[in-house]
């Protein structure tokens, strides 16, 4: 499993590790790692990104929220303070939601699409687990194959994804 590979080693690199069930490792869903990419090249490609210098907040929560009557369970890769966003002082500091990801970007609209709803999913869990206001929280995903940071444009809000829940649109 290269990508849950990857992701355990993320947490030693930060200096942080984790107790979880062989079922819960993270990465799961990101199974796939590029055939043209040795774990030790993408070490090296995360190294020299953006996120390597900075100091997380979070990695790895598991975090559980309720949503349209049904408990949804998230496991965050990473949280950091947002780079992109100064912080004036006031409030709760901006915070970007980031999830590694070992494979390529997809190409599939409908994957990215699913793609999408699940790091909406995890913009909302941090917000409501942690207290800071939705619109403080950002999401990326990290590409660490290609060492691109990719923020959609939009992300699902709560009645959104609580309607797709539902069986909406």
């Amino acid at each position: 499993l290269p990508g849950t590979t990857f992701h355990l080693w993320v947490e030693q690199f930060y200096g942080r590790t984790t107790l979880f069930d062989i079922d819960d490792l993270p990465g799961s869903d990101d199974l796939h790692v590029d055939a043209d990419q040795t774990l030790e090249q993408l070490q090296r490609t995360f190294e020299s990104s953006q996120w390597a210098q900075l100091t997380p907040i979070e990695l790895e929560a598991d975090i559980d929220v309720v949503m349209a009557g049904a408990v949804v369970r998230s496991r965050i890769d990473a949280v950091f303070a947002d780079p992109q966003v100064p912080y004036d002082g006031t409030g709760p500091r901006p915070v970007v939601v980031v999830d590694w990801k070992t494979g390529r970007a997809p190409t599939d609209p409908a994957e990215q699409a699913s793609r999408e709803l699940q790091l909406a999913v995890y913009r909302l869990a941090w917000s409501l687990w942690s207290g800071t206001p939705l619109e403080r929280v950002s999401a990326a995903f990290y590409y660490v194959t290609s060492d691109d940071t990719v923020r959609p444009a939009s992300l699902a809000s709560r009645a959104q994804i609580e309607a797709l829940m539902r069986g909406g649109s």
